[in-house]
């Protein structure tokens, strides 16, 4: 036992749960960065694939993993943020059953729609939706995601190789500015919807409990990668604004999340489900 405890973190694969199917934004960044981890610590960052149920999967087997920095999370907003406000039955609470690590990115959403839609700015898509009542719909990527609560808007990381194919038609992209993967498009904000931001994140954390010294540890680790030229250029070029930073910075940040939504959502009328 005094030397199994005595053994330096990590001295086996670590997981990397994310709640997403492959090729998604969340798998593409965890993807990003699980070599560059491997490569830091000499132990396998692990990447598994839990979605489901808009991210509670993922969040729940996190939450109720050994708090020995061998189980983490690739969170989303859904997972850590919005779910709390969303549903009535939410098996873990995001502030009290984990630890926060560090926030990974950043990230625009797009707003597109289908080229056979006859709009080609976003307040042509206004007037075509409030001519056509009840014709368009539209497609999220799960209750309490960050596409679902901006309406319909994928991240820039899902939205774009379809872009490139021309399967859709981009109109805007929902930032505060424009962004660097696609600097042609104006923000929602220029396109004429007053006062529209919304963003989606990507953060990591631990079961509550986790040693201190250990979160630290893939805090600092991680936020490092992030930061090195090849990873922070891949990540931008792909519309992910690159983070990092402390546990206790994360902390704060997503109480703050926390609160931001459940004003929005109570003002929409959401009702928990």
């Amino acid at each position: 036992m005094p030397a199994a405890l005595s053994q330096p973190y990590p001295s086996r694969p670590v997981r990397l749960l994310i709640p997403s199917t492959p090729g998604g934004s969340v798998d593409t960044i965890a993807r990003t960065l699980g070599p560059k981890v491997s490569e830091r610590w000499g132990q396998q960052l692990v990447v598994e694939n839990r979605p489901g149920a808009g991210g509670m999967i993922a969040g729940d087997l996190v939450a109720k993993s050994a708090p020995d920095g061998y189980t983490l999370l690739l969170g989303t907003i859904a997972a850590l943020a919005t779910n709390v406000s969303l549903q009535k039955k939410l098996p873990y609470d995001p502030l009290k059953d984990f630890a926060p690590v560090t926030l990974v990115a950043t990230q625009n959403l797009m707003l597109v729609i289908h080229p056979s839609v006859p709009a080609k700015t976003v307040k042509e898509l206004v007037r075509f939706a409030k001519a056509q009542p009840g014709k368009l719909s539209f497609a999220s990527a799960g209750n309490g995601s960050g596409s679902h609560l901006a309406m319909n808007f994928p991240s820039i990381l899902s939205a774009l190789p379809h872009l490139r194919s021309g399967r859709v038609r981009a109109l805007a992209v929902t930032g505060a500015k424009r962004t660097r993967a696609a600097p042609g498009l104006p923000t929602m904000q220029e396109a004429g919807i007053k006062d529209y931001e919304s963003m989606t994140w990507y953060a990591v954390v631990a079961p509550a409990g986790t040693q201190p010294d250990i979160v630290t540890r893939i805090s600092s680790e991680i936020a490092g990668i992030v930061k090195q030229p090849e990873i922070a250029d891949r990540l931008s070029k792909e519309g992910a604004d690159p983070v990092g930073g402390t546990p206790q910075e994360f902390g704060r940040y997503l109480r703050s999340e926390i609160e931001k939504w459940r004003k929005v959502i109570r003002a929409a009328g959401i009702q928990p489900s």
